[in-house]
């Protein structure tokens, strides 16, 4: 409960101000969310009782707790993935994974990939880094919008693979199932370490010697 928890504020917390809030429309994240909180001591109420659409949520008596995972004070530019994330072992990771795409994630049917879009750079970066850990390839590019911009990591085809196998995703699960289901392929030739040497061995000779050229550099 601890490592979503923390994955729930870093994608939809509110970390300023007097409380520590929590921001969804969608009911089966909200309780899991809640259940996370309780789990740890907290009570999760309304952020506005006189509101009957309520899409926010208080923690109440989780600021220490916040406060010590280092994440107090922060804005939504400012989070990054706390350490101690990195060193846990890779089911609890996926956990944390799970997490995120179920709040920031997106799983794109059309073009057969998945991935998290944020404003914040250092947070994809330390993001793609429990990916890498897990053995999923990512890629990141910059999107300009009408603000300071924003970063996407993207997952491919084989990426939502793996991320299905782990995590439940609910009510995304169907969106990636369909993707699983499309013709994915890779954009990473592998190839056996020998072949690997055999090949610059061939390459070295031949630009020793002059006799053709092995690759595409004119």
């Amino acid at each position: 409960e601890e490592v979503k928890f923390i994955a729930y504020l870093i994608a939809e917390g509110g970390l300023t101000g007097g409380s520590v809030t929590f921001t969804n429309t969608d009911k089966p994240v909200v309780d899991d969310f809640t259940h996370c909180a309780n789990a740890l001591g907290f009570e999760v109420v309304p952020q506005s009782r006189k509101n009957p659409k309520n899409i926010s949520w208080r923690a109440k008596g989780a600021i220490p707790w916040v406060k010590r995972m280092g994440l107090w004070g922060k804005y939504s530019t400012d989070k990054r993935v706390p350490e101690i994330i990195f060193m846990l072992d890779d089911r609890l990771k996926w956990l944390f994974i799970e997490v995120l795409m179920v709040t920031d994630g997106w799983f794109a049917v059309e073009a057969g990939s998945g991935g998290i879009t944020l404003a914040n750079e250092a947070l994809i970066d330390d993001i793609r880094h429990i990916f890498t850990q897990l053995n999923v390839v990512t890629s990141k590019i910059k999107r300009p919008n009408a603000c300071a911009g924003a970063w996407a990591l993207t997952i491919g085809n084989e990426g939502v693979r793996k991320i299905l196998r782990h995590c439940d995703l609910k009510q995304k699960r169907k969106a990636a199932e369909t993707i699983c289901k499309k013709q994915g392929y890779s954009l990473t030739d592998v190839y056996p370490n020998r072949i690997k040497k055999f090949y610059r061995n061939v390459e070295r000779e031949f630009r020793d010697k002059g006799i053709a050229r092995v690759d595409n550099q004119y």
